[in-house]
């Protein structure tokens, strides 16, 4: 087994319990990495490919994922979006938290037991379809403006919308939780980056 590294960023600062941000940008940060928070990504405009894990898939606006800890992932626009004068732009929320955001011995309790599952599952990456995917939007949105207690209820009441959806698919089919060393992650995100620039040819194992 890899050992436990991360490449991390600081996401939450001391005297938040998460964080959530709406990110305007040309494009998304094209780096493959992970950290140690769980995420929860709304596309709200860009179109390219996302990899979570193993997985290799394409994105457009309304795309929305659960990560869990450590879990390298990136969301890739097409290379239309870096040129030079391309006029694309993209926008996404993202929310951030620790697992121990409410504490740390609460989810020992049996009220949390299903959200401990569902926490489980986000070690494969969970993809959110249907009309889960649009009630977690517009909760989004709302969340943006709410501060104090307020904002700890809603972010409650995502995470039980989540637990109680069926609109929810695994994105991995094997455990992909595993935390890789820099020098690991680096050259996997050069394998992904020349294969997303190179999809359209045949690519040889050499290669």
């Amino acid at each position: 087994m890899l050992e436990k590294r991360v490449i991390s960023k600081s996401l939450i600062p001391e005297n938040k319990s998460f964080v959530i941000k709406s990110i305007n940008e040309r494009h998304f940060d094209p780096t493959f990495h992970a950290h140690p928070e769980f995420q929860l990504s709304f596309v709200v405009k860009g179109e390219g490919n996302r990899i979570v894990g193993s997985s290799l898939q394409p994105f457009q606006a309304n795309d929305m994922v659960f990560i869990g800890p450590n879990l390298p992932h990136v969301w890739k626009n097409h290379l239309s979006y870096f040129e030079k004068d391309s006029i694309l732009d993209t926008s996404v929320i993202v929310i951030y938290f620790h697992k121990n955001f409410l504490g740390d011995n609460i989810y020992e309790k049996e009220e949390f037991n299903k959200l401990n599952k569902l926490f489980d599952k986000s070690n494969l990456g969970i993809e959110i379809q249907g009309d889960t995917r649009t009630r977690i939007g517009e909760m989004m949105r709302d969340l943006l403006e709410k501060t104090e207690l307020e904002s700890i209820i809603l972010l409650l009441q995502i995470l039980e919308t989540l637990v109680t959806s069926n609109d929810i698919l695994v994105i991995n089919e094997i455990d992909e939780a595993i935390i890789y060393k820099k020098v690991e992650t680096e050259r996997i995100h050069k394998v992904y980056d020349y294969v997303i620039k190179n999809f359209a040819k045949p690519i040889k194992l050499e290669e």
